[in-house]
């Protein structure tokens, strides 16, 4: 048996065009140390990365409904209180296996009403996670929101700007200067290949995110737990 790890290795994860963006670090006790991003083609990837990260946090939904439900579980109703106006949008609805195995959008529309032409293009990603995570991994593998995570650092207040503006990006890199010593000098770097610096930056809040659960400091949503058919816990965490 190999000798344990002098460090805890994170990572938060975001899909990007490329696959998956992983933003790692490793925790020496109580300093993070942020490391170069990179892009994994599939989510198997990312779970069978050696070291293997102690915990992960994913902007993916974990737990599925099998038959249609409008689209939000309680979980990402509480979200979308916590964010509030207009924040609250960049919490998307998530759609049942019914319509995630369909087999044209056309079928799945038929199965979810709401379903846009973008929201189908998150099919794949939501389609590796529904495939590969099962409930064990959830030891180690959680949900997560980066606007979720970038509001708890900013002290449950959500910032001035979008992520999608000019200035959103430099408004989330200082209020990570604190939080992720180091974060700066990745960021500001090209994003690798296959993703943009959107993607690493909402990666890094997820980050974030992995820190707490490693300092068991983490917030559950929904407060009172509930389950897939498949036995998969429905949560999102912050």
């Amino acid at each position: 048996m190999p000798p344990p790890l002098p460090f805890k290795p994170l990572a938060g994860v975001v899909p990007c065009p490329g696959g998956w963006l992983v933003q790692p670090a490793r925790l020496f006790t109580a300093t993070i140390v942020p490391e170069e991003p990179f892009v994994l083609p599939t989510i198997t990837d990312v779970i069978d990365y050696r070291p293997t990260f102690l915990y992960l946090v994913i902007d993916a939904p974990i737990g599925l409904p099998d038959s249609p439900f409008g689209g939000f579980r309680q979980c990402d109703l509480d979200a979308r209180d916590l964010l509030g106006w207009p924040r609250r949008l960049s919490i998307p609805r998530v759609p049942s296996r019914e319509a995630l195995y369909a087999t044209n959008m056309q079928k799945a529309q038929a199965a979810e009403p709401w379903l846009t032409p973008l929201a189908y293009r998150r099919f794949r990603w939501i389609r590796e996670v529904d495939a590969e995570i099962q409930a064990y991994h959830q030891r180690h593998i959680f949900s997560g929101v980066p606007d979720l995570s970038v509001l708890l650092v900013n002290g449950d207040a959500p910032p001035s700007t979008s992520a999608f503006w000019r200035d959103g990006p430099a408004e989330r890199l200082a209020l990570f200067q604190e939080r992720l010593p180091g974060l700066r000098a990745i960021s500001m770097a090209k994003a690798p290949k296959g993703a943009s610096l959107r993607h690493v930056l909402n990666a890094a809040a997820l980050l974030w995110t992995a820190r707490r659960i490693a300092g068991r400091a983490i917030t559950r949503l929904p407060r009172d737990p509930e389950w897939d058919e498949q036995g998969r816990r429905i949560e999102i965490v912050r």
